[in-house]
């Protein structure tokens, strides 16, 4: 619940701001996920359209980000169609692979793609000579969070079908952990957008900053 905190404190800041806006819906809905968590162990048969909408959540919110940050056209339409193709084989793994604990293969094909979103996103960004320090950019502590999260989970999820259930619980608590980190960037991003705006608004509020004093008299 800390990025949506964060953004309840700067709403009439980063309401306008889409890439803001999607990380609080994606945050409320990982929270019901993760709520439900417990009825989903207790009903099985939930476990697989349960599993499929939380990778799909988590895919279609994160590679967004990346789409709103990126700014080369190209990239962004091919973004769109491997998100297509994506979504195409997460419906043919739900009805034909054998489902055991976790959707592993879409979940390491999602980490995957992000991963080549994020090496784009940051050759866009060191290609540029105007990029601004990571103090005040606020989509890189974006992308920081997502890319921390996925980094450590995804061996966890990988290895997820092939690990016996007793000793994937000793490790479980580090997907727990890094999902703190993310929110965490996740606050510090939305927070950093929200100082740019205050300063930006103050000086668009103080036009007389631009006017050209008249030469000292001699």
């Amino acid at each position: 619940m800390l990025p949506p905190l964060v953004f309840i404190l700067f709403r009439s800041k980063v309401k306008s701001e889409k890439s803001i806006i999607a990380i609080i819906i994606y945050s409320f809905l990982i929270l019901i996920l993760l709520n439900l968590s417990d009825f989903i162990e207790t009903h099985r048969s939930y476990r697989r359209p349960y599993y499929f909408f939380y990778t799909f959540t988590e895919y279609s919110f994160f590679a967004f980000i990346f789409w709103k940050n990126i700014q080369r056209q190209g990239f962004k339409l091919l973004m769109i169609f491997v998100s297509i193709c994506f979504v195409v084989f997460q419906l043919i793994y739900f009805f034909t692979f054998k489902f055991r604990t976790l959707d592993s293969i879409p979940i390491g094909i999602e980490t995957i793609l992000i991963f080549i979103y994020t090496i784009y996103y940051l050759y866009e960004q060191f290609k540029n000579p105007e990029v601004q320090f990571i103090n005040r950019s606020f989509s890189i502590w974006l992308v920081l969070g997502i890319v921390i999260y996925l980094s450590v989970s995804f061996f966890i999820y990988i290895l997820a079908n092939d690990v016996p259930f007793d000793e994937l619980k000793q490790y479980w608590f580090l997907t727990y952990l890094v999902d703190i980190i993310k929110n965490i960037f996740f606050a510090i991003g939305i927070y950093i957008y929200a100082k740019q705006f205050s300063k930006k608004n103050f000086q668009n509020h103080l036009p007389y900053l631009d006017i050209d004093l008249p030469p000292p008299h001699k």
